[in-house]
């Protein structure tokens, strides 16, 4: 039995590597793809652009009562990639899939010519978000806000971050939230 199986481990370990690097080998095979069911993986180590860096999200706020000149707070990093706990990330990450997302949504609205794109406004819903969550827990802290502070606008700015340097790539306009 042990003979069997180490056989049938031999036999596939070399279709797998006729597979990866045979080029009639996979064609023959490529009508049988959906049975094979990933058994035969085709590996691409090596992309044509590789990345050097990721996406960084920033954001800052200012009252709207002086449209004309508004002071902005500092820039603040929107931590999208936030680990989970050590004992439940050794098993699962949940936001895994959304900072993966969150990479095409800042690829896109880079390219985005309008504050209209769909990319553009899924990250600005999302920011307008966060600052409104933190608003109330700060107006539920001290139990008192102004007239004046309520109507805020909204900046972001995406930054890409090598190891080297953080640079600027994408400032949006001011949105009021």
């Amino acid at each position: 039995m042990i003979k069997i199986a180490l056989a049938l481990f031999l036999i596939w370990q070399l279709a797998v590597i006729l597979y990866q690097f045979w080029e009639p080998f996979r064609k023959k095979l490529a009508r049988l793809q959906f049975y094979l069911c990933g058994l035969l993986p085709a590996w691409q180590m090596f992309g044509p652009d590789p990345i050097d860096g990721d996406f960084l999200v920033f954001y800052r706020t200012a009252p709207e009562n002086d449209a004309t000149d508004p002071r902005y707070t500092e820039w603040e990093l929107v931590d999208y990639d936030k680990k989970p706990m050590l004992a439940f990330s050794l098993f699962f990450n949940p936001r895994g899939n959304f900072v993966k997302a969150l990479r095409e949504i800042c690829q896109e609205t880079v390219k985005a010519s309008s504050d209209r794109n769909v990319f553009y406004q899924l990250l600005l819903n999302d920011l307008i978000h966060r600052c409104r969550v933190r608003q109330s827990v700060t107006t539920d802290q001290t139990h008192q806000l102004s007239s004046t502070v309520r109507a805020r606008l909204l900046q972001f700015q995406i930054r890409w971050q090598t190891p080297t340097a953080v640079t600027p790539i994408f400032s949006s306009h001011a949105h009021p939230y």
